[in-house]
């Protein structure tokens, strides 16, 4: 389970994708500029049509997600115990009973999740993890199907790592992409978006880095004897706006 998931990777990229990709029920015809930036081209063998033409394959987005988790990783280890764990969001249930014929659980609470999320169900002291594909109110509809047939009293586990963190990872995998993509063409070339979304995530990691923003997660340092101590950082921000770490509002 990584920081963030190939769904957050493309739902980042796909909406601005504006290279055009052979249509995969084809194979060579050009997809219609209606469609560009709707739909993602991962290589895959599994599909009903056999292999796909990609515009990428899945090694290189998990290779860009692993690549962003050790800049996150770099980045946080003097504050918070590196590698981040996923912690438990909330606990959840079925609004009712799976049989066989169960495609799309009903969840009693679906709030705040995203495609990419890990869901566990628990039952008898078996657990088996799925990830969420797509939500529609109490509907959620998983990657790969369930294995077992689970109950409204079999426990509903939502994990995830904390926030900002899948956030910051997808827009840094997604930056590396952009990077790739723009550098292989022949000519040299520079995408402002992948800028952008490497501004975006260097703006939350400087977030986390300088206080403003506390993780849930496992704190190391001297600041954080206790780690269970909710608090922001003694050190100042750089171009500190709103004066809430100035020596007089920390007690200096």
């Amino acid at each position: 389970m990584g920081y963030c998931s190939v769904n957050d990777f493309q739902n980042v990229l796909a909406s601005t994708f504006t290279t055009a990709s052979p249509n995969p029920l084809t194979l060579t015809t050009p997809g219609k500029l209606i469609d560009l930036g709707t739909q993602l081209n991962i290589n895959t063998n599994d599909g009903p049509l056999g292999p796909t033409v990609a515009t990428f394959d899945i090694d290189s987005v998990n290779y860009y997600i692993l690549q962003a988790e050790s800049h996150i990783d770099a980045a946080l280890k003097q504050q918070y115990e590196v590698p981040l764990c996923p912690k438990v969001s909330f606990r959840s249930g079925l609004l009712m009973d799976m049989d066989e014929y169960t495609v799309s659980p009903l969840l009693s609470r679906s709030v705040n999740m995203l495609p990419g999320d890990q869901v566990v169900f628990i039952q008898n002291g078996n657990e088996e993890i799925a990830e969420v594909a797509s939500i529609s109110g109490s509907v959620v509809t998983f990657v790969n199907d369930l294995a077992g047939l689970y109950t409204t009293n079999d426990k509903v586990l939502v994990i995830k790592f904390p926030d900002p963190i899948p956030y910051v990872c997808a827009r840094l995998a997604c930056a590396m992409f952009y990077d790739k993509w723009a550098r292989a063409q022949s000519e040299p070339m520079k995408t402002e978006y992948g800028d952008t979304l490497r501004k975006e995530a260097i703006a939350e990691l400087n977030n986390i880095r300088e206080g403003r923003t506390i993780l849930e997660a496992e704190r190391v340092g001297n600041t954080f004897v206790n780690p269970q101590l909710i608090k922001r950082y003694a050190l100042k921000a750089l171009d500190e706006q709103d004066g809430s770490r100035s020596d007089s509002n920390r007690g200096n």
